[in-house]
């Protein structure tokens, strides 16, 4: 599938689409490398059977303009990222769609819900960020995502202790996706501007657990997580307990990419909640 390109503001947001039926749209994670088209890999397929998928590129990542932030400000990147959904419904005159988000595109999907709630069908939750952990902002995993770019920059010592994070079983991968999400990794201008990083001010983390709107949030939502998250641990699950209207799935031997872990179980579950 040949990728399209729409212009939101300052963004050029590249997106493929695929299937048909109800719209649900795919919101990728943060990792270095990565897009929407190859974090979704093992899902299109079976997820295009029922619905028709818009499979999303932020700016930062993948074919997208690689300014998800203004140059040398930090910014809430996971809000931002929710201005991108709206504006990106907006713009294709989308009526309600479906949201799947993972990780960072999981909280980028809730800030949009909690803005516009009607414009909103039933959002899927993968270990979304900006919960609360005891003691401390963020998990020794997600220090490693905001910091990849700081020092000495990318370095394939770096992408291989990230990567040996995200997931229970270390062989979900093959030597071809990770080449090739390192080579993408190390784009130019993503050094330049890189779309997660460290605040100046540790404290500033975004914690969406702290916006109120959550509890307030109508719309049905489908809230997964790996019992095995070293990113996400199980602790800011806890979190979201505000949302009201959900139900919860904790999948065990499951790390941060339940998509990418178990597949056909993910599809499943996202196919029967959506349905």
């Amino acid at each position: 599938m040949d990728n399209n390109y729409i212009q939101l503001d300052d963004w050029r947001v590249s997106y493929s689409v695929y299937g048909s039926g109800p719209a649900l749209i795919l919101l990728h994670g943060g990792s270095p490398g990565t897009s929407g088209d190859a974090y979704y890999s093992r899902n299109i397929v079976g997820l295009a059977k029922k619905f028709t998928l818009y499979v999303i590129d932020f700016p930062g990542w993948g074919k997208s303009s690689k300014n998800l932030l203004p140059i040398g400000q930090w910014v809430n990147p996971l809000e931002m990222g929710g201005e991108v959904i709206s504006k990106f419904i907006d713009e294709l005159s989308l009526e309600r769609p479906h949201l799947l988000g993972s990780s960072f595109g999981a909280s980028a999907a809730l800030y949009h819900a909690i803005k516009k709630p009607e414009a909103t069908g039933k959002i899927v939750l993968v270990s979304p960020g900006g919960g609360r952990m005891v003691g401390q902002p963020y998990s020794e995993p997600v220090v490693k995502l905001v910091t990849y770019y700081m020092g000495d920059g990318p370095t394939k010592t770096k992408f291989t202790s990230l990567n040996n994070t995200l997931t229970y079983n270390a062989d979900v991968f093959t030597a071809e996706e990770l080449e090739r999400r390192f080579e993408l990794s190390c784009d130019p201008e993503i050094i330049a501007n890189p779309p997660l990083r460290m605040p100046t001010n540790s404290l500033a983390a975004p914690l969406l657990c702290d916006d109120r709107r959550l509890e307030r949030l109508e719309n049905d939502v489908l809230l997964l997580w790996g019992r095995q998250d070293q990113v996400q641990p199980l602790e800011c699950m806890e979190s979201f307990q505000g949302i009201r209207n959900k139900d919860v799935v904790i999948m065990n031997r499951c790390g941060h990419l339940p998509n990418m872990e178990y597949p056909e179980r993910f599809n499943s579950l996202v196919t029967g909640f959506l349905s």
